[in-house]
């Protein structure tokens, strides 16, 4: 029974070393869920790996009604933002996105997306910033996390 425990005890001590994903602050909306492909919740930091693609999907609700939205991407190395070019930044008219705008106050949506980590980018160590915007600029969805390109 104590081995029981102590396994118990052992195995959440892992998962919260885990990366976090933090909120960065989103006035048109919130996220109830993030689901990266290929981040292991034991690591510290979500690692991507260099000329692979990685899938991401989002669950939010909006606080107001919504025309259009907008993926915006930085990957912050020490103190500098550079803006990371994703396929389709509007997200509004990508197939695969999973959204239909307009979107309505209040709605619950699922949003995808699938980003390639090329093979120029250096490895390094950074936070990436993701963020859906409306029309206006604000944020829909709005997250940061640590990571690694290897």
């Amino acid at each position: 029974m104590f081995s029981i425990i102590v396994l118990a005890l052992l195995s959440l001590s892992s998962l919260s070393n885990g990366f976090r994903i933090s909120n960065c602050g989103s006035p048109a909306g919130s996220y109830s869920r993030i689901l990266i492909s290929g981040c292991d919740d034991l690591n510290n930091v979500c690692v991507l790996h260099r000329g692979t693609n990685v899938s991401m999907e989002i669950d939010f609700q909006t606080t107001e009604n919504v025309v259009d939205v907008k993926t915006v991407v930085h990957g912050t190395i020490l103190v500098v933002p550079i803006r990371f070019p994703v396929p389709h930044p509007d997200a509004c008219t990508d197939p695969n996105s999973g959204l239909s705008c307009p979107l309505n106050k209040e709605g619950q949506y699922h949003y995808k997306s699938t980003f390639p980590v090329h093979t120029k980018y250096p490895a390094v160590s950074l936070t990436v910033k993701w963020e859906l915007q409306d029309e206006n600029g604000n944020d829909i969805v709005c997250f940061e996390l640590p990571a690694k390109i290897r």
